[in-house]
C-alpha cells in the first residue's frame, strides 16, 4: 500500500508501508517519477523530472522534512 502523504498542483508524494531504509519518499508527476532521501534530500532515482523540478521538489520536501520523518517512522512501527 502506498498512501499519498501530500500533494500539490504538480506532484503526489508517497511513502510505501513496507519499504527499506534509508527513509525516502516517492514523487510522481504526469510523466515522471523520482525517489528522494528524506533526511538528506538527495535524489536517489529520477525518471523524467528536469533539474528545475528536482529543485522545487527538494524545497517542498525541506519544508516538510520533520513531518515526513515522523510519518516514515509511524509506518515502519506499524509494519515491523
Amino acid at each position: 500500500m502506498s498512501p499519498v502523504v501530500f500533494k500539490n498542483e504538480n506532484w503526489k508524494f508517497y511513502i510505501y508501508f513496507q519499504d527499506h531504509e534509508p527513509p525516502h519518499i516517492y514523487v510522481r508527476g504526469k510523466k515522471a517519477e523520482a525517489r528522494f532521501n528524506i533526511q538528506t534530500l538527495e535524489c536517489m532515482k529520477n525518471f523524467g523530472f528536469n533539474a528545475r523540478a528536482i529543485l522545487k521538489i527538494r524545497i517542498a520536501l525541506a519544508l516538510r522534512r520533520e513531518k515526513l520523518l515522523e510519518r516514515w517512522n509511524e509506518y515502519k512501527k506499524e509494519t515491523d
